[in-house]
């Protein structure tokens, strides 16, 4: 029994500093994907500005619609790339949201201009789309890492 006494401190010493590495790694995981996960509702809450105001413009001239559809495309790719950022930290996201986003913001630049209904329908989309990806986003995050109610809500992290 004195023999084991003497490795009893180090042995608890041991195991409370991996439990205390363990949550300080999930702490900083939670807060990487948190900072991606903002960063993305930035990206798509001025994307949707931008298109409501392109579509609610009465007119463009074909350079401005290129430079939108090309503004469009550089910031998706950028959210696309925080995606898989995400991905890899193990928040799983379809892709099919982006497209359809992708669809409501540039589907109808060639028609911009043509009708005062369909320019409205397309920011209606464009906001129905933004919103719907923003939700995803957070639904995610909070089935990834849920709010801790007690001690023993932390087994799910382990």
């Amino acid at each position: 029994m004195e023999n084991i006494i003497p490795l009893v401190s180090p042995v608890l010493t041991i195991i409370g500093w991996s439990i205390a590495y363990r949550l300080a790694k999930v702490n900083s995981t939670r807060t990487e994907s948190k900072s991606l996960i903002e960063g993305c509702n930035s990206i798509i809450e001025k994307l949707a500005e931008d298109g409501a105001s392109f579509f609610l413009k009465e007119e463009s001239s074909n350079e401005e619609k290129k430079s939108f559809e090309s503004l469009v495309f550089n910031k998706l790719t950028l959210l696309h790339n925080k995606f898989e950022y995400l991905q890899k930290r193990g928040i799983e996201l379809p892709l099919d949201n982006i497209s359809n986003f992708h669809i409501a913001l540039t589907n109808s630049i060639p028609q911009h201009g043509n009708s005062e209904l369909r320019n409205e329908k397309c920011v209606n989309d464009i906001y129905r789309n933004a919103s719907s990806i923003i939700l995803l986003l957070q639904m995610k995050f909070h089935d990834k890492y849920p709010p801790i109610d007690s001690l023993m809500s932390l087994k799910k992290l382990f």
